[in-house]
């Protein structure tokens, strides 16, 4: 047992040197001692990460039962997430409060696990890792200074990009929503972008992401998808981490998204083709929407006559 603490204690004391290294911070300080103030800053996040094994955890929680005067004994349910340090069913949190009370069953949370099944579910398909992987560097493109910022702004009147979250898989839709609902203008704020900053790099990736992802059918079709999907789930994520929620609703929510996803396979896919083409007929620039009239008039062109006028059908 005592070895496995100290095991603990340096896997996070490298996570703390790594941390201070890759962000080129200075390990010391004005004074080399915990506990006081000026110490340098390896001392005060030594002091800020305490034991957060299992048996760390379930020590620390059994000290704060006997403060409350409430027996452990009296406990019925454990619920936590499914990290091994609270749900392992050898040394988590909810295995050493077992072994003290038999009769405190553990539940996994719901919430968590809806989590890590949409992270596991993206993370399996090269594809949806690699679309999402395009929405961060959207928000990268103009995130990255002040001044790219503004010229986000000053295109787009609505709402901002945003970063993805690593932690909560279904709040990608907050990343998504900006992208999807003005694509047109996050385009022409990219394409502002490569004109006028004077970096090739950025240059070239907000032109690329202008004319080719923004333009890509595949990709216009993936963002409509992921939309659909990950709001449907949040609304059932949100609900089971209310304090007010109850289990027969939140089985309803549970079964109602099972429902949902169900027909989202067999019947939706003609939905999003439709609504990705007439995204994509939206993005598109009004020259871009000319020069593709006229090509299509030039096509249907014989004996210098025409079936169709490129003007009258772009207008």
């Amino acid at each position: 047992m005592e070895r496995e603490h100290w095991r603990h204690v340096l896997i996070r004391i490298a996570a703390i040197v790594k941390r201070l290294a890759k962000n080129t911070l200075p390990f010391r300080g004005d004074d080399e001692r915990l506990n006081v103030e000026n110490n340098d800053l390896y001392l005060q996040m030594v002091k800020m990460v305490d034991d957060t094994t299992g048996f760390g955890l379930a020590t620390k929680l059994q000290k704060a039962l006997i403060k409350l005067a409430l027996d452990i004994d009296g406990i019925r349910g454990q619920g936590y997430d499914n990290e091994s340090n609270m749900s392992g069913t050898h040394k988590g949190v909810q295995r050493r409060v077992h072994e003290m009370n038999p009769r405190a069953f553990y539940t996994s949370c719901n919430a968590h696990s809806l989590n890590l099944a949409l992270c596991d579910m993206v993370n399996c398909r090269s594809k949806a890792v690699s679309f999402f992987g395009m929405i961060q560097r959207i928000y990268t493109s103009f995130s990255s200074s002040t001044k790219r910022w503004q010229i986000f702004k000053d295109n787009v009147k609505g709402l901002t990009v945003k970063p993805l979250s690593q932690t909560r898989w279904e709040s990608h839709v907050e990343s998504v929503k900006p992208i999807m609902e003005q694509t047109a203008q996050i385009r022409e704020a990219l394409l502002d972008l490569a004109e006028t900053n004077e970096d090739p790099k950025v240059n070239s990736e907000a032109e690329s992401l202008a004319t080719h992802e923004l333009q890509n059918f595949e990709f216009l079709l993936g963002m409509v998808m992921w939309y659909r999907l990950l709001h449907a789930v949040n609304i059932v994520s949100k609900f089971l981490q209310t304090e007010s929620m109850d289990i027969d609703h939140a089985i309803d929510l549970l079964q109602g998204l099972v429902s949902f996803l169900e027909d989202y396979r067999e019947i939706e896919f003609p939905i999003f083709m439709d609504e990705t083409t007439k995204k994509r007929l939206r993005s598109a620039t009004l020259l871009s929407l000319l020069n593709s009239c006229m090509n299509l008039e030039k096509y249907l062109e014989h004996y210098e006559l025409s079936d169709i006028s490129g003007d009258d059908l772009c207008s």
